[in-house]
This record gives C-alpha cells, sequence and structure tokens, in this order.
C-alpha cells in the first residue's frame, strides 16, 4: 500500500500490532496520526510508537503505558488497548 499517512483512514480495529517508527510531523498532523492509529487497533492490541521523544505522548492516557528512553536518544512507547 502506498499512502499519506496524514490523510490515511484505517479501518477501525483490524490489526492487532500499529508501528509507528520515526515519523516526523508537526503536534497537530501526528495528533490525527496516532489518534487514528489507536482506532485502528483490535481489542487486545497494541500500539508501538519508536522516535524522538513526542511532547505529551504520555499524558491523558486511560491505557496501559510503558515508555523508555535509551541512552542513544531513541524513545518507544508501547500503549495495550
Amino acid at each position: 500500500m502506498h499512502a499519506d499517512v496524514r490523510d490515511y483512514q484505517p479501518e477501525a480495529a483490524s490489526f492487532q500490532l500499529v508501528l509507528v517508527a520515526y515519523l516526523q510531523l508537526h503536534e497537530p498532523e501526528l495528533d490525527g496520526v496516532l489518534r487514528r492509529a489507536v482506532t485502528a487497533l483490535a481489542p487486545g492490541g497494541t500500539l508501538l510508537v519508536v522516535g524522538p521523544r513526542y511532547p505529551g505522548l504520555t499524558r491523558a492516557s486511560d491505557r496501559p503505558v510503558m515508555a523508555h528512553r535509551a541512552a542513544a536518544q531513541s524513545w518507544w512507547l508501547a500503549v495495550r488497548c
């Protein structure tokens, strides 16, 4: 598939794993992409975000979250729905 991630509308609850890796967008665009990524997760699915630290990504979450910032300044976040 070839699509612009800013416009892509995945089918709801259709993926067990959604990976967002090193996505460089301004916060308003990133917010929309991540909201659609969560919507695409099937119950019990996992959202894995890898890349630079995204501001505010772990706040206001009601889902179990694991976050890690490695010494190399890479950062990952896993959210299980």
